[in-house]
């Protein structure tokens, strides 16, 4: 069994709760054919009105959408409908200021909320740092969409064996970031497995609904062709997250 760690149940624009639920049918045939366990789902926020709709499909486990600098802490009452937090531009847009990041991590573990996923395309030694104090402070578990992309990106100032201390919190999801193309094999997968990084890696998708059903094969195959049916990275990693 497969369980995919980043998976957009929306569109690239907004778009009404009906149009986003006609693609079920979608979904459950990806699911069925590629044995998912369980999708961690990310939805924006102005469509948790679905939430009670994907009640009736036990394996999606929902997250919330929410744009950094759109944060404002009156969101905090929707946030609490979902399981994890989904923050969107702020490893890759240096000119956010870390306070919006922080803000956001505080309200949300005010309210329980300690798991959170943040669009990567590099990591500096800065982001590291805020990344290391609330998980230390905090117990959060922080898990960087497009983390191994990000980890060997060339702006990225971080060695491998920096992330490691922090294995069991952070967690990096194997998909680029530059939209619905899968690299096969994923060279950059090949090499955080041959630095030890194994433990600490999920599989992503990152589908999102405009795309095609066969870009998820692909996506599968980006993992299988560079290190085997793993099933520490298929399955098993992401379920610290979970916990």
């Amino acid at each position: 069994m497969v369980i995919d760690g980043h998976f957009h149940f929306h569109y690239s624009t907004r778009t009404q709760d009906r149009e986003m639920l006609s693609q079920l049918p979608i979904i459950e045939k990806i699911r069925k054919k590629n044995s998912l366990d369980k999708i961690l789902s990310v939805i924006p926020l102005e469509n948790s009105g679905i939430l009670n709709y994907l009640k009736n499909y036990s394996y999606f486990y929902p997250g919330v959408y929410i744009f950094i600098e759109d944060y404002k802490k009156e969101l905090i009452e929707e946030i609490k409908k979902f399981n994890f937090v989904k923050i969107q531009h702020w490893l890759s847009m240096p000119y956010l200021l870390p306070e919006n990041l922080e803000n956001l991590f505080l309200d949300s573990i005010s309210i329980g909320k300690k798991k959170f996923q943040i669009h990567t395309e590099s990591i500096n030694e800065n982001n590291l740092g805020l990344i290391e104090r609330f998980i230390k402070d905090y117990d959060v578990k922080i898990y960087l969409v497009h983390g191994v992309y990000a980890l060997y990106s060339y702006s990225s100032k971080i060695m491998p064996n920096e992330l490691r201390k922090l294995e069991g919190n952070l967690f990096l999801g194997t998909s680029p970031f530059w939209g619905d193309i899968a690299e096969i094999p994923n060279f950059s997968l090949i090499k955080a497995v041959g630095d030890g990084l194994e433990n600490m890696i999920v599989f992503e998708s990152d589908f999102i609904l405009d795309y095609k059903d066969s870009f998820y094969d692909s996506t599968l195959e980006s993992v299988r062709n560079s290190v085997g049916e793993n099933v520490k990275i298929l399955n098993e990693n992401i379920k610290r997250f979970l916990e």
